[in-house]
């Protein structure tokens, strides 16, 4: 069963306000089962879940200065949304924070383009860095799915009894 028409429109109601639009698909990711990614996918159970977060986070903010975001920082965001999405980084804490970014940073002098920390790609740098954090995240979800599939395949061929 799909969400109802007043959940898709509350949904993105939120999202536009609080300016997370362009996470949209990770965000719907993580509160569905099936790890769909359109929010049209989701049951009613996984919108209302998403919409009460949002509206929480959305408390949070309310007690907050508004914070512009440069487009820089959107990128840099995007990084850790696809991070959290892959699992790499984990928690919503001030040390889980502090250790997610040295872990991306980490990531970054070792294995990204340039080799530098996330802090020090400039905003013409930060595109390309992007890409290659969605190559990573294709890879990722492309290697879960074969895995998957190979485990079903010798499933199947355990109950047919030609498992090896």
């Amino acid at each position: 069963m799909k969400m109802r028409p007043e959940q898709n429109r509350r949904l993105h109601f939120l999202l536009n306000e609080l300016g997370l639009m362009d996470y949209k698909a990770e965000l719907v990711e993580q509160y569905s089962a099936t790890k769909a990614t359109s929010a049209k996918e989701l049951t009613p159970q996984e919108a209302k879940a998403l919409i009460e977060h949002l509206e929480r986070s959305k408390g949070r903010q309310a007690n907050r200065p508004q914070i512009q975001r440069t487009p820089a920082e959107k990128m840099r965001r995007k990084i850790f949304a696809i991070c959290y999405t892959i699992g790499w980084i984990e928690g919503e804490s001030p040390a889980d924070r502090a250790m997610n970014r040295a872990k991306i940073d980490s990531f970054c002098a070792r294995n990204s383009y340039l080799r530098k920390p996330l802090n020090d790609y400039t905003l013409d740098e930060l595109p390309k860095l992007v890409s290659q954090f969605e190559q990573i995240q294709r890879h990722v979800e492309k290697s879960k799915l074969s895995k998957e599939a190979g485990q079903a395949v010798r499933a199947v061929l355990a109950e047919l009894g030609l498992n090896r």
